[in-house]
């Protein structure tokens, strides 16, 4: 029943079936723009503008330090000894964030709770460089799009997206086993979830107890996306403008946040950067349940104008379009790190 229920959901389809119009515009803009790497000049300051995976810690660096959690950029194949160095200076206390310097889609995304789970986390690792971060506890995450024409400067704010991260609530007669096994978006990661809570898997949980099976903010890890564009106003836009101006040469993207409430976000208060996307940022809002898929097509080709016009813009200022023989060897690189 879950499987038929994610059937019907669009943001369930599989990538390439739910893109093909959206394929299909982005070839009519490539022959309009007489170049199929026409979006490789919207952000200059991005390696092929955040089309393909970029260092994260390369644009969290122009950001205020106090907007931004601990972070520190590890090789994988870090001794103990200067491992436990970092966690000194940094003053890291456990749990903590461990994501990859360059990566997308949650992949190798993880909360780590002890300085062991540390250890082997990293050494089973398939990426190299990753970032340890302070885990911020904030209750709200959300992603918001912003956009700049760079010859009138104006910017707008295009999509906010909420995050509700996967949990369970027990009803006093139910195991935590029937109780994922019943939710559609926890059931598709019940594997996963019956080695996390193999002590707890087959045990009632209580009326009204919370559990939340996953703390990391990632659509392919079961969180659920929520359309926020309500949220959008002046006064939001005055509080994110600050921010994506302090990076230079950045004219669209997606910054991904943790908030302590939506009125401390208006007040430019209680904030943390998790992290900057440049074009590859999808206007996630879209993937919201209620939300109507001729609407869902309507706002991702708005979005691809808009990196149009913006590239545009650019490439009459003087950016050059990197050459496609350089983006397959970007796309092969990224697939055979």
């Amino acid at each position: 029943m879950n499987k038929l229920k994610r059937t019907l959901l669009y943001e369930y389809w599989p990538f390439w079936i739910f893109y093909i119009p959206v394929g299909i515009y982005g070839l009519v803009l490539a022959l309009k723009a007489r170049s199929i790497t026409y979006f490789t000049t919207v952000n200059p300051c991005m390696r092929y503008s955040g089309s393909l995976e970029n260092s994260k810690s390369e644009y969290l660096k122009y950001l205020a330090k106090e907007s931004l959690p601990i972070t520190e950029i590890i090789n994988k194949n870090i001794s103990e000894k200067d491992l436990i160095e970092v966690i000194k200076r940094k003053n890291f206390k456990f749990p903590v964030l461990l994501k990859p310097d360059s990566g997308q889609r949650g992949i190798e995304i993880e909360k780590i709770a002890d300085f062991e789970s540390l250890k082997a986390f990293l050494k089973n690792a398939s990426r190299t460089q990753f970032l340890i971060q302070e885990f911020i506890d904030y209750p709200i995450e959300l992603g918001i799009l912003i956009a700049k024409k760079p010859n009138s400067q104006e910017r707008k704010i295009t999509s906010v997206t909420l995050k509700k991260f996967l949990s369970i609530k027990g009803d006093g007669f139910s195991t935590f086993k029937e109780l994922v096994e019943d939710n559609m978006r926890a059931s598709k990661h019940k594997k996963e979830f019956e080695i996390k809570f193999a002590e707890r898997w087959n045990s009632v949980l209580d009326k009204g107890e919370d559990v939340l099976l996953e703390p990391i903010g990632n659509h392919n890890r079961g969180t659920e996306f929520i359309d926020g564009n309500y949220l959008i106003n002046n006064q939001l836009l005055e509080v994110i403008d600050e921010i994506a101006s302090r990076i230079p040469h950045f004219y669209y993207g997606r910054i991904d946040m943790k908030v302590k409430s939506l009125e401390s976000l208006m007040n430019g208060e209680h904030i943390k950067i998790l992290e900057v996307n440049g074009v590859n940022s999808e206007p996630a809002h879209i993937y919201d349940k209620n939300y109507n898929i001729i609407n869902a097509y309507k706002d991702l080709f708005h979005h691809m104008e808009l990196i149009y016009d913006i590239g545009h813009e650019n490439r009459i200022r003087g950016e050059k379009m990197t050459p496609f023989k350089e983006i397959l060897k970007g796309v092969y690189q990224l697939y055979n790190h």
